[in-house]
């Protein structure tokens, strides 16, 4: 099992719902989706850039800029990725933060709602009942952001334009 084993008061709880062969499944699909959208805007960026007469020489080093740039954040994601294992196991805790999950809130949110409404540590004995339950809350809250940046998105890219307008590098984007 991937898992593994939490030992509880009544005996051995085998949270092993997490390792079941739809999990896997599942997760797969989801990173294959993922990675085909970021190949499919890396194809069509390239096409583009072609277009507007871009080299291949500074095409290779703006993607290769971007790749060295993204390493930083990698990292945080890598650190986050082992510290949810522990409570969700490597697979649920690799999509959250492949996908949709951020280092800000997913990592506080299992810790408060396992420190908080269960009164447990989160290092200690976790029940199917926490971990479901810290999934569900990390999940409904990212759920707003999504809802209210459609609404707002125009005022706020106003915003952001008035500040360019007024700024050095807003005469050079």
């Amino acid at each position: 099992m991937i898992f593994g084993i939490i030992i509880s008061n009544k005996g051995v709880i085998h949270l092993d719902f997490f390792d079941k062969w739809w999990i896997y499944a599942l997760v797969g699909v989801i990173f294959l989706y993922v990675l085909a959208q970021s190949l499919t805007a890396l194809i069509k960026a390239v096409r583009q850039a072609k277009k507007l007469g871009f080299s291949k020489t500074q095409i290779r080093e703006v993607i290769s800029s971007s790749a060295i740039f993204s390493i930083a954040p990698s990292m945080a994601i890598l650190i986050s990725l082992l510290l949810l294992s522990k409570v969700f196991g490597p697979w649920v805790a690799g999509l959250r933060l492949g996908t949709l999950g951020a280092v800000t809130y997913e990592l506080p949110a299992a810790i408060n709602v396992i420190e908080g409404a269960f009164q447990a540590d989160i290092n200690g004995v976790l029940t199917s009942e926490m971990v479901v339950t810290a999934l569900w809350v990390m999940t409904l809250g990212c759920v707003p952001p999504l809802l209210l940046v459609p609404f707002f998105y125009k005022k706020i890219s106003a915003r952001f334009d008035a500040i360019k307008e007024k700024t050095l590098h807003g005469k050079i984007f």
